[in-house]
């Protein structure tokens, strides 16, 4: 990664501001001065730099991202070949066990989720910890030790120098030696599960995937109420039409161009 000396400070403060104006849902100057500790007159002059290009947008003093943005992102899922490839047996997993069916990928040290289908519950909105943010922590999911356990340990070393192992629910793994001996136990059995280890009451299965075309790991996880996972039965559905789904989508990532 680049050091401190490698990057262009103006442009670090360019992007805190627009981070900012996500996680604050829209601010003004002095609240964003105040937030991010700097000089009001250089958050306004960024804040004029992006409203110049159309990325913000003010009212009434208080500044919002724009739509802007939804052409990076747009651009973004349409380019990438996992999402496009593994959509259509998302859908169909979601529909067969009638539970939330979500793609994730790694990127740098987090989780991203990157497509969730049938969320009848709403709980993709509860496990976004800030206004659309759809990254987590890797260690706080299944789809995440599904990732996890693709990876090296020197990686997985590297991702919790880096991101630590903040908890998230009482269930939460915070130990490295305790989330080392569930990622061998993943490896072993092909599969990792949540036992409300993000959100209290909510269990997911998660099964990794990996994109070699893009050098991409990901998962594909069933998510729902604890009580949906209780049952023997129902699990064992779970994971039998789960790894049908990943084996699927990994055959056509092998020989996908």
């Amino acid at each position: 990664m680049p050091t401190d000396t490698d990057l262009v400070q103006s442009d670090v403060r360019l992007l805190k501001i627009i981070n900012a104006l996500q996680d604050l849902d829209g601010a003004g100057v002095t609240e964003l001065a105040t937030h991010l500790g700097m000089k009001k007159s250089t958050v306004y002059k960024h804040l004029n730099t992006l409203r110049a290009q159309k990325y913000v947008k003010s009212r009434d003093g208080e500044y919002r991202l724009s739509f802007r943005f939804l052409d990076h992102g747009t651009y973004i899922r349409e380019n990438t070949d996992l999402i496009s490839i593994a959509k259509p047996h998302i859908e169909d997993l979601a529909e067969r066990v009638d539970e939330l069916v979500t793609l994730s990928v790694k990127e740098y040290d987090y989780g991203v989720y990157l497509y969730s289908y049938n969320d009848k519950y709403d709980l993709s909105g509860s496990a976004y910890n800030k206004h659309g943010q759809t990254r987590f922590d890797l260690h706080t999911s299944s789809a995440g030790k599904s990732i996890l356990a693709q990876l090296e340990d020197a990686t997985v070393e590297d991702i919790l120098d880096e991101r630590g192992l903040d908890s998230k629910t009482e269930n939460t793994i915070t130990e490295r030696g305790a989330l080392f001996n569930e990622l061998n136990e993943i490896r072993e059995q092909g599969f990792a599960i949540n036992r409300g280890e993000r959100i209290d009451g909510v269990w997911a299965i998660g099964s990794g995937l990996y994109s070699p075309e893009e050098d991409l790991y990901g998962a594909v996880s069933i998510t729902g109420p604890e009580t949906h996972f209780s049952n023997i039965d129902s699990e064992e559905k779970y994971l039998d039409e789960l790894d049908a789904t990943t084996e699927e989508i990994n055959l056509k990532l092998k020989f996908s161009k």
